[in-house]
């Protein structure tokens, strides 16, 4: 994967900034291409958070 150039924070846009601090998180919940034990509660929480939607079939 490339690695993105952030700009300066003082050129950055607050939208720009969270979106830069959100990968950066993220980042930190894989190693090694499985989740890590901060993975695992983040995407626990997640889950709660935000159930995938049922499907009526």
């Amino acid at each position: 994967m490339p690695r993105r150039k952030p700009n300066p924070e003082s050129e950055q846009s607050i939208p720009e900034m969270v979106d830069e601090l959100t990968r950066q998180e993220i980042a930190t919940w894989y190693k090694d291409g499985k989740l890590t034990p901060h993975g695992r509660q983040m995407a626990k929480r997640l889950n709660r958070a935000l159930p995938a939607e049922k499907v009526n079939e």
